[in-house]
């Protein structure tokens, strides 16, 4: 029965969408390019600073 509760889950999920605005799609575009960003900056500090330490240590 796990085949027919899936397919009932799955037309239940299908009533209740609907197709984002342009608005909707605007902002989810500003947290994606701001969490990029985000998690960028983050690997960008992690290297220099162990770019850094490695210097310091002599490696």
């Amino acid at each position: 029965m796990r085949i027919r509760s899936f397919i009932e889950d799955t037309m239940r999920v299908l009533r209740v969408v609907r197709k984002p605005s342009r608005s909707e799609y605007w902002v989810l575009f500003r947290v994606c390019v701001l969490g990029m960003t985000v998690i960028g900056i983050y690997g960008f500090l992690i290297l220099y600073l162990s770019t850094i330490i490695a210097a310091a240590v002599g490696l």
